[in-house]
């Protein structure tokens, strides 16, 4: 339905009262003097007849704040993705500032703007800038009918990981809805590689629409004989506006500081010189954006490579080299210097030319470096996704029933080996089982916004009382930022002062962060703590603790009291990285692969590793130089001490094994003890477990049996005897029970899958009842004649004297010498065997006896 707009109509705010495409009746914005304006007509067409429209629009054509205005004239609702935080805030102030322009009567919040830490938007939003990461949260939750949205990716040159997943899932979804409308821009990037991937789900070939940039041209320089500091000062002394690009906080320090030193005094009391990186606040990176000094230099890492314009600048100076993160087999991550890419050098150049003629001067980092030309250069960025951890992103998706394996990753798919170490580290954690699809474990781990170690901590902190909760989103918080303290070399060190901590890294961020919340920024400096960094902590802390269902107010410092609940929940998100100390500074990662790399505590770690003789951390590579030479060193960070393996707790269970010990015996029950093994490391711990049948086990229950008869065993041995003793009394050999035939049948008792000893004896009861074993070896008759016949007693002149039988034999002991020659020449039990006397260790007849003792008088006698 049209609406026209009478003169003085007031213009109806609040989208309840629009629908999407009444919007473009009202918002006609102006389109400036930009390179884009010429093709306004023709991004229109192209965005109305095709779901995917390509735009290449060099630096300075006016894509990144132009096409949110053409899309909102057309009455799409806008969903902009920005990389960068800087350059999402800056885009989304300079939109609202040209729409105000043309149309103050508009709500002030129609553009708007959502980062990690802040968020504009309202419902009265039409344009909403994000960040990527952000965007792709959105992107896996948004409703699937939606018919107005325009969706703009920018600077997908730089293909970081939310990047390369958001356009993955935006095919899957063009595939579903063909509502949906998907922009992509940038000013360097294959487009006819994305041209060919989108066409696979659209039902017309994307068009690339190419836009020129820099309204004023771009010289390209190249000084490989010289470098960045020689000729920043050389530009500088002519009265450019420098920027120049450099890798890191660091090197930009160390530059301003030459500069200042180097710089002529004419030249730098004229000169305002700005470092621009993403730790300084708003304010400062304003300034570096905003002032007009008579010469301006500011010093940037390459977040000033796209989407800012920096005011007076007209000369680029560049070295070329970035610090990129890259990911090794183990899945461990390093930030390493490597040479940028033509198309990122393009980049940076064209922010010299937005505002006049410019100069990119390429050249060395300094004069030991080798000079790469751009000729020698990469066409285009390795994609992050290809080089960094992807265990995130697998346990995002799989949240939400997604296999990354199976999604289209553009511009190149992920390397198996990358899928492979993510989808094991989520497995340890807890986070995947063993057919690598969610658990319950890991979808509690996706509630947080944080990385999954650190969701691992907060879900183990679930359990746990109010303080403790509470202490782990503030550990979570500061790990997730970045850390508390300063470490460049100009940075305070009071902050040492008050963390007392040093058996924990992270113990010791928790103090830190405790003790100074009360604190301003500049305080904060003055102790050597990133300002930046703590607020973005405190704004992710608050959230962190609205999903623990805690109040961040009532955070207090850690006592000794909550320290073991705490290092349980540190353990809990460290499990994968555990190493044991070897020689006196190395230590070796506790791996089942038998990884021999030897790594070495950060020199930022507050531990002794004296004290530690096992550590958790994160693993980390880094280059340094030694004896002039560069080498690649495997660090820990985030280092707390372990003092045994053991200690890990169940944080270690998809990590240990049990290896069968020997059988113990507890209240007449066999028991299987086991030896833990925390990746195959010995902790010298014990555990019993029931047991389960095999040949050891009967083996060993028998044993038992037979120290341990039952009463059908004792009834057994008591018949083996009887007929023992039986035996002796007897004039002739009778049948007896030899032992093994005892042994023979216990064994038969024994069944095969036996752990209890009573069911050998149950069994050897009706054995014993089968086979008539009272009556099997000799008569009851029998018995009794051959008992009646050795009587235990003989009589001797009138004296009685015991008898006792061994092997037929009858014999008496202990006889005195006085009545031997009183003893008659034989005696003889009834049935007629004559009774030996055991006399002197001899045997002896009572004749043989006599004699004896005759020829033997006793020894008293012998010396008279």
């Amino acid at each position: 339905m049209s609406r026209e707009r009478s003169p003085g109509q007031e213009v109806p705010l609040g989208r309840q009262l629009w629908t999407p495409y009444q919007y473009g009746e009202f918002v006609k914005p102006e389109y400036f003097d930009l390179p884009i304006a010429e093709h306004k007509q023709q991004i229109t067409d192209a965005i109305r007849e095709n779901q995917v429209v390509i735009v290449v629009g060099e630096t300075g054509s006016g894509k990144s704040t132009q096409l949110p205005k053409i899309g909102l004239e057309m009455g799409h609702v806008i969903e902009h993705t920005q990389p960068r935080r800087i350059a999402a805030r800056e885009v989304v102030e300079r939109i609202g500032y040209e729409i105000r322009q043309v149309m103050p009567e508009l709500p002030p919040d129609i553009v708007g703007y959502q980062t990690a830490e802040k968020s504009t938007i309202t419902p009265n939003t039409r344009i909403s800038m994000y960040t990527d990461g952000l965007q792709l949260v959105y992107q896996l939750h948004r409703p699937r009918d939606r018919q107005d949205v325009l969706a703009i990716v920018d600077e997908v040159h730089e293909w970081n990981a939310n990047m390369s997943i958001l356009l993955a899932l935006y095919k899957r979804e063009l595939s579903r809805n063909p509502h949906l409308k998907l922009v992509i821009t940038s000013a360097t990037m294959d487009a006819e590689r994305l041209q060919q991937y989108f066409s696979e789900v659209t039902e017309t070939m994307p068009p690339i629409i190419e836009v020129p940039g820099r309204t004023y041209p771009i010289t390209y320089i190249e000084e490989p004989n010289s470098t960045v500091l020689e000729q920043t000062i050389k530009y500088a002394s002519e009265g450019k506006g420098v920027l120049v690009f450099q890798q890191g906080q660091r090197e930009i320090r160390d530059l301003i500081d030459e500069l200042r030193r180097l710089l002529p005094k004419d030249i730098l009391t004229q000169a305002g010189i700005y470092p621009l990186y993403s730790r300084l606040s708003e304010r400062e990176q304003h300034a570096a954006c905003e002032s007009t000094p008579p010469i301006k230099i500011v010093v940037a890492t390459n977040i000033a490579q796209t989407s800012l314009t920096i005011s007076g600048i007209n000369c680029v100076i560049s070295d070329g080299q970035a610090r990129m993160v890259e990911i090794d087999k183990r899945g461990h991550e390093g930030l390493f210097s490597r040479p940028i890419s033509q198309s990122a050098l393009k980049q940076q150049g064209g922010r010299g030319g937005r505002l006049s003629e410019g100069i990119h001067v390429l050249t060395k980092p300094n004069a030991e470096s080798e000079f790469r030309s751009m000729a020698q250069r990469h066409e285009y960025e390795i994609p992050e996704i290809l080089r960094s951890d992807v265990s995130r992103h697998i346990l995002r998706l799989a949240a939400m029933g997604e296999r990354f394996a199976e999604l289209d990753i553009p511009p190149e798919p992920v390397p198996p080996e990358l899928i492979v170490v993510g989808e094991a580290s989520l497995r340890t954690l807890g986070a995947l089982d063993d057919n690598n699809q969610v658990t319950e474990l890991g979808m509690r781990m996706d509630r947080y916004p944080v990385r999954p170690q650190l969701g691992r901590m907060l879900v183990k902190a679930e359990q746990m009382n109010t303080d403790i909760r509470t202490m782990v989103a503030a550990i979570a918080a500061v790990i997730e930022t970045g850390g508390l303290p300063l470490y460049d070399k100009f940075a305070s060190r009071k902050w040492r002062e008050i963390a007392e901590e040093s058996s924990s890294d992270v113990l010791m961020q928790l103090e830190l962060f405790t003790k100074t919340r009360e604190k301003t920024d500049y305080q904060l400096k003055q102790l050597g703590i990133d300002s930046k960094n703590f607020r973005r902590a405190e704004e992710l802390f608050e959230r962190l603790c609205r999903l623990l269902g805690v109040d961040g107010k009532e955070l207090i410092v850690a006592t000794d009291e909550h320290t073991p609940e705490l290092r349980s929940c540190i353990y809990a998100g460290y499990i994968e990285h555990v190493y044991r100390r070897i020689g006196r500074i190395g230590y070796r990662l506790l791996t089942e692969e038998g990884d021999e790399t030897v790594f070495e505590l950060s020199n930022r770690s507050v531990v002794d590793r004296r004290q530690a003789p096992f550590v958790v951390g994160s693993p980390y590579r880094m280059e340094r130089r030694r004896r002039g030479e560069l080498e690649t060193v495997d660090i820990i960070e985030s280092v707390t001490a372990l003092p045994d393996l053991h200690t890990l707790g169940d944080a270690a269970i998809a990590m240990t094994q049990w290896t069968e010990g020997g059988i113990v015996w507890r209240n007449g029950r066999p028991l299987r003890q086991e030896i833990e093994h925390i990746v195959g490391e010995d902790t010298h711990q014990l555990r019993e477990t029931a047991i389960t049948p095999s040949p050891e086990v009967r083996r060993e229950v028998i044993a038992y049996a037979m120290n341990h008869p039952g009463p059908a065993q004792r009834r057994l041995r008591d018949l083996k005897k009887e007929l023992e003793q039986l035996n002796h009394r007897s004039a002739t050999p009778i049948k007896v029970m030899t032992q093994r035939e005892l042994e023979a049948m216990i064994d038969q008792a024994t069944p095969l899958d036996v752990i209890d000893p009573q069911q050998i004896d149950d069994n050897l009861w009706v054995i014993m009842q089968e086979a008539g074993l009272d009556t099997r070896y000799v008569s009851k008759p029998e018995t009794e004649k051959i008992i009646e016949d050795a009587w235990p007693f003989v009589a001797i002149n009138g004296k009685s004297y015991q008898v006792d039988f061994r092997n037929h034999k009858p014999k008496i002991h202990g006889i005195r010498r006085e009545v031997i020659e009183t003893l008659p020449d034989h005696v003889f039990t009834r049935d007629g065997r004559e009774v030996l006397f055991v006399f002197d260790r001899r045997e002896h007849t009572a004749i043989e006896l006599k004699e004896y003792a005759a020829a033997h008088p006793p020894k008293s006698k012998r010396r008279r």
